[in-house]
């Protein structure tokens, strides 16, 4: 090979190492502009959700919005300037707060963001500035608006374009949504399905009382639904069960942030008043109204006031005799018992020994007073 071919070979090696080195370097530098990373972190205690494509069911788009090249998962849409805008986004969640996660070119961009447009005391319309920060023309990510302290509740938000007020500078105007910042799912704070919906269906085992609302109930994801449990006249409530767990003799209870299908069911028993009243002094136990349940028991002790004695006892306005305690047993329906007392103690019939020996001995008492008596006369 002569030295001039060895020349040209060398030289055309050399320019096509430096081309490669040139396209290595470009490729370094572009690397990371092709899908920039988050510029902005989540706030702290915060989770990141991406946004999906606008034929997502979480995130409801209208009008028209593009990909954004430098950013996966987000979408922008532009409006011209003095055009109506026809470009929204809109989302639910539950939670007590949120963050609206952006990419801006080179458009300055006016948001118009409505929190729970149908009112609520966490309602609000503001207009956010989504001026790229960096004030170059590059995509970058940002979050220009956050809203926390909010009930513990189903949000709706409404994200569109929008103009200043007054009207700002330009030809056009761009939002992006890139992410929405939700506070950490253990605090039950989560993005929920636009139209998704659960159902929850109450019964009543049996009969005596209601649950209201009855049937079966399409719950909106995220939303809490509350049953009231009524007893007829004569029942009371047995149990609650929700979704196979009992929740005891409960008047109400509460679906909380459904986030899927549920019943609840309701059982009522058939009970029975007993209700006991004195006369004189002393007293039944237990006093006044009693529910018994209806084939159930129930027992009263009856004890008079000291210096007092039980006259005699009446169940059902029947007497029953001077007995200290008396059971009703099946019960099934309602009674009285009613305890009269008087004063003194119990009486002890006249043919006792105890009455004969006591009433010689006054005798015999009363002629030893009578002769002691007699003697002091004879002798003044």
């Amino acid at each position: 090979m002569s030295a001039a071919m060895e020349v040209a070979l060398c030289g055309r090696r050399g320019r096509t190492f430096a081309a490669l080195v040139a396209i290595a370097l470009i490729g370094a530098v572009l690397a990371p502009s092709a899908v920039m990373a988050d510029a902005v972190p989540p706030l702290s205690g915060y989770q990141r959700y991406d946004a999906p494509p606008p034929t997502g069911s979480v995130f409801q788009f209208a009008g028209t919005w593009t990909p954004v090249p430098s950013a996966p998962n987000a979408f922008s849409a532009t409006v011209a300037n003095g055009t109506a805008s026809t470009s929204i986004v809109k989302f639910k969640f539950r939670g007590t707060g949120f963050s609206y996660v952006c990419r801006m070119g080179t458009a300055r961009g006016w948001a118009k963001i409505t929190v729970d447009p149908l009112g609520g005391p966490d309602s609000s319309v503001v207009e956010v500035d989504l001026q790229d920060p960096l004030g170059v023309p590059t995509h970058d990510q940002q979050v220009p608006y956050s809203k926390t302290g909010m009930q513990d509740t189903v949000h709706e938000v409404w994200i569109q374009t929008a103009w200043a007020t007054p009207p700002s500078s330009g030809s056009s105007k761009q939002i992006s949504l890139d992410a929405i910042d939700l506070p950490q799912p253990s605090t039950g704070a989560r993005l929920l399905g636009w139209s998704t919906t659960y159902n929850i269906a109450a019964s009543v085992n049996g009969s005596g009382g209601s649950i209201s609302p009855a049937g079966t109930t399409a719950v909106a994801d995220g939303a809490d639904q509350t049953y009231t449990i009524t007893a007829d006249p004569g029942y009371r409530i047995k149990d609650v069960v929700a979704n196979s767990v009992s929740q005891g003799a409960v008047g109400t209870y509460t679906f909380e942030n459904v986030s899927a299908g549920g019943t609840i069911v309701a059982t009522f028993e058939r009970v029975y008043n007993i209700v006991a009243s004195v006369t004189g002094n002393g007293s039944v136990t237990p006093a006044g109204t009693t529910v018994v349940v209806q084939g159930g028991s129930q027992t009263y002790t009856i004890t008079p006031d000291l210096g007092y004695r039980i006259d005699h006892f009446d169940v059902d306005g029947v007497d029953a005799g001077r007995g200290t305690s008396y059971t009703f047993t099946n019960v099934t329906g309602p009674h009285t018992i009613a305890a009269t007392f008087v004063w003194g103690t119990v009486s002890t019939p006249a043919s006792s020994p105890v009455t004969i020996v006591v009433m010689c001995l006054a005798g015999i008492a009363l002629g030893a007073v009578g002769l002691r008596y007699g003697t002091k006369r004879s002798g003044s």
